[in-house]
């Protein structure tokens, strides 16, 4: 991946041009790779959407109102993923 600096001499007119596209390619980069629980769990917010993974399947999870994550199903996730949703 390019660093901010490689980023900016590309949009040398424009720092702020450049401080953007770097940001939202981070941004996109981390939609795209598995998080460990272990790093970070993801935010418990009611009717929040993830991608979960334990090691043998994945699976999609929603925060429940208590703030529990795949409450209905029980599975436990090692990694997962954000979901967006459709706007």
């Amino acid at each position: 991946m390019k660093s901010y600096e490689a980023w900016r001499v590309t949009f040398q007119s424009s720092e702020q041009a450049a401080k953007s596209a770097f940001e939202q390619l981070i941004a996109l980069t981390e939609k795209t790779q598995w998080i460990n629980v272990n790093e970070r769990w993801p935010e418990r917010v009611e009717g929040m959407t993830i991608l979960g993974w334990n090691g043998d399947y994945v699976f999609q999870c929603e925060c429940d109102q208590d703030g529990d994550w795949c409450s209905i199903g029980g599975d436990e996730f090692t990694h997962w993923k954000p979901l967006d949703r459709p706007v």
